[in-house]
């Protein structure tokens, strides 16, 4: 029979993590289109030209943006460590997300008062501060970083914007924070989807195609946005960049279906999508004799191998 769930042991190695359930994409490896930085110092991603960081390339134009671009990253300062949360504690021990220096923001404002350098400020081996627990919100992995509140930086700030309302009802509805293109929450998607999203994302690294994060993660926000509870199912757009990934992975899905003990012949055939960003590398394979199953779909061109010419005689 044909497995229903994705092969974990293969995707470990291509970027879900199972807690909190999330998509990684490695700066570097060679499965996604995604590349470092080209500063040598700096540890974020770049997704466009001049294939520097949002930081790096501020600090390029700021320089009236030299042409020779390796040489300025030769000579430019390292930028500062790349500001995460909920991944990386406090360097004193705290129980909270570090900043930018490692410290917590209680920490910080500390070492600010005291005027001492970050190592004098771990030099006084000052005793850990108690965390606030995790953030409120029912899908978000983070640390709360205000007492009051129990909510991460970003969902506060949400918080805020909505006019402070009922706390509690508002962390139940609210949505994961997407802060970085190289991670992807999988959190808000139903249990279903979530399984049907990684068949499809299964299937087209197999197929050795590059995954593009910026496609995944429209298409995971899409499904959000739209509370989808079955791509199977789903009416997708007929065309537009924000579901080209969900396009390919509803019509994989049928295919990863079938179960090969009730097949009786077997045609091989390619859908590759058309869209530019998931031409090269993007095809699937199935068989054209599955009951139900579309061998032309809309937006792809699918190709059976030529018949053998007919003998005369």
């Amino acid at each position: 029979m044909a497995r229903s769930e994705p092969d974990w042991d293969y995707l470990a190695r291509h970027g879900p993590d199972r807690s909190p359930l999330q998509l990684r994409f490695p700066l570097g490896a060679d499965w996604h289109s995604l590349p470092r930085c080209r500063h040598t110092g700096c540890d974020r991603p770049a997704t466009s030209w001049p294939w520097l960081c949002h930081r790096c390339a501020s600090d390029w134009r700021k320089a009236g943006a030299p042409s020779d671009i390796d040489s300025w990253c030769a000579s430019a300062p390292v930028p500062l460590a790349r500001r995460t949360y909920a991944e990386h504690r406090c360097r004193v021990g705290c129980d909270r997300a570090a900043e930018v220096h490692g410290l917590c923001k209680s920490c910080a404002s500390e070492r600010r008062m005291l005027r001492l350098t970050v190592e004098e400020y771990l030099a006084r081996g000052r005793a850990p501060r108690p965390g606030f627990g995790k953030c409120l919100v029912r899908v978000c992995p983070r640390m709360a970083v205000v007492r009051r509140s129990r909510l991460c930086l970003p969902h506060q700030k949400q918080w805020s914007n909505a006019g402070t309302p009922d706390r509690e009802a508002w962390a139940l509805a609210a949505a994961a924070v997407y802060t970085s293109v190289d991670v992807v929450p999988l959190v808000d998607l139903a249990p279903t989807i979530v399984v049907q999203v990684l068949r499809g994302y299964e299937a087209q690294l197999r197929q050795g195609g590059r995954i593009n994060p910026a496609q995944v993660k429209s298409a995971v926000r899409w499904l959000c946005d739209n509370a989808v509870d079955d791509l199977a199912a789903a009416e997708l757009p007929a065309k537009g960049a924000k579901t080209t990934y969900l396009r390919l992975w509803q019509r994989t899905l049928p295919l990863l279906e079938a179960d090969p003990a009730t097949e009786h012949t077997r045609t091989l055939v390619s859908c590759t999508s058309s869209t530019p960003a998931t031409r090269a590398g993007a095809s699937i394979w199935g068989t054209s004799t599955l009951p139900g199953s579309r061998t032309s779909p809309s937006n792809t061109s699918c190709a059976s191998p030529p018949a053998a010419p007919r003998r005369r005689g």
